[in-house]
């Protein structure tokens, strides 16, 4: 992970800041740890992977257990600044400990991801395939086209678009979408299911000229579309 590329990452926040200014605190505090994230030395995860093929009916690849008692010295350090930067951090925004751990793996889970993709099976499933998360983000690449990302290891995998990812409903009256105060001009939006009154933010690749590629970044730009949801009674 280079600095070059936490720059232009901090760029994204930045702009993101000036059209959301009420978050500006919480984009400036995503990018100082987008600069240590990308000047942090991974931990390899191999070790922690299962021998076991990963079916929608077995535990994910990543043995989540074994890495939880695991000795990893990059990552503690990792975490350890981040936790630096937190200090007397107030903000109700401010990320959770989860969300501290997440970002201290994130180098180490990266790379691994970086192994193992085109090995690991991709099967039609919503949970990840790598460490069993949910999914937070989406992205639709065509009419028919949709990958999914892990909200806690960031792996992508593909998935129907016209089935909700929480209740299996194929009624397309029964979905539907919203935008933020953009209008959807970043390409950003949420899809919605009706019956189970949930969403995901889904990003339209088509449509957009440019964005970060780092699906954790564009998950903290577009939290006015989390805010949204919230006040609309989604989940």
């Amino acid at each position: 992970m280079t600095t070059d590329r936490a720059k232009i990452l901090s760029r994204y926040l930045a702009e993101a800041s000036e059209e959301h200014p009420k978050l500006g605190g919480i984009f400036s505090l995503y990018s100082s740890l987008i600069d240590i994230c990308y000047t942090a030395v991974p931990d390899d995860l191999r070790p922690f992977l299962k021998e076991k093929p990963w079916t929608p009916d077995s535990v994910p690849l990543l043995d989540l257990a074994a890495l939880e008692s695991a000795v990893l010295v990059h990552t503690a350090e990792t975490y350890r600044r981040i936790q630096a930067v937190l200090k007397g951090e107030s903000s109700p925004e401010g990320p959770t400990t989860t969300v501290c751990l997440k970002w201290a793996l994130k180098p180490s889970l990266l790379n691994l991801r970086m192994e193992i993709v085109d090995k690991i099976p991709l099967p039609i499933h919503p949970a990840c395939p790598l460490c069993g998360g949910d999914p937070f983000m989406a992205e639709i690449l065509s009419e028919d086209q949709r990958f999914l990302y892990c909200g806690f290891c960031a792996m992508r995998w593909p998935f129907p678009v016209e089935i909700c990812l929480s209740c299996g409903n194929q009624d397309r009256e029964k979905m539907g979408f919203f935008v933020s105060d953009d209008r959807g001009r970043r390409g950003y939006r949420a899809e919605t299911c009706e019956i189970c009154k949930t969403y995901i933010k889904t990003a339209y690749r088509k449509v957009q000229m440019d964005y970060p590629d780092d699906i954790d970044i564009e998950d903290v730009m577009t939290l006015p579309l989390d805010t949204l949801a919230c006040h609309r009674g989604y989940r």
